[in-house]
């Protein structure tokens, strides 16, 4: 109701999974702010890799989000809270606002009326702000292949061969311009995306 009391129009609610949203419905390079506040800390051990902040998550994170857009978490859970802050101090393009490895203070984040109650409770909360760094980046020409595009950086890293090595090796996964080796260890149908790579497609 306040939403249309006060006539606003650039908003968009979606009850989806997140995951699927950012996919689908985020244009790249569209977002100043991404704000995760509180998501599924998925507490038991067995769970923790349903968790929403993964690398491969804040990947398609980084695709979606402007050059020197930001990143800001929240979590009351403390085992969350440090696997946010490994994941995002492990990711080379993104800056953390407050210093490495710091909590961020401070944010302007809301208070919600179940913080409040945790505070009274001597429950803790952690916020992270990292801001992207390098959206534009290039794969090194090094690197490229014939067509003049950028090659899955990823390859280097699984297969450690040079590219004509990993195009003899995995030609039935051509896909564009590019080769990609998460394709060629999930799946062998090239209309699918590349579920980690966001220089795929370049």
């Amino acid at each position: 109701h306040t939403i249309h009391q006060q006539g606003i129009t650039n908003l968009r609610i979606y009850c989806h999974d997140a995951v699927e949203i950012l996919r689908d419905c985020i244009a790249d390079q569209s977002i100043d702010t991404v704000q995760i506040f509180f998501p599924d800390p998925w507490h038991k051990k067995k769970h923790h890799k349903r968790r929403l902040i993964q690398p491969g998550f804040v990947e398609r994170l980084k695709q979606k989000i402007k050059p020197g857009g930001n990143i800001h978490l929240a979590t009351d859970w403390e085992n969350y809270a440090e696997h946010m802050l490994e994941v995002l101090e492990a990711d080379a393009e993104l800056s953390n606002s407050a210093g490495e490895a710091v909590w961020a203070s401070n944010t302007g984040r809301p208070e919600t009326k179940f913080e409040r109650r945790g505070h009274r409770l001597g429950h803790g909360v952690w916020d992270l702000v990292y801001t992207f760094t390098h959206n534009n980046r290039r794969w090194p020409d090094s690197h490229r292949s014939r067509s003049g595009f950028g090659e899955c950086p990823a390859l280097f890293f699984l297969t450690g061969s040079k590219i004509a090595t990993f195009r003899s090796r995995h030609a039935d996964v051509k896909t564009g311009h590019n080769f990609c080796p998460t394709l060629a260890t999930s799946t062998r149908n090239p209309a699918q995306a590349c579920v980690g790579c966001r220089y795929h497609g370049r």
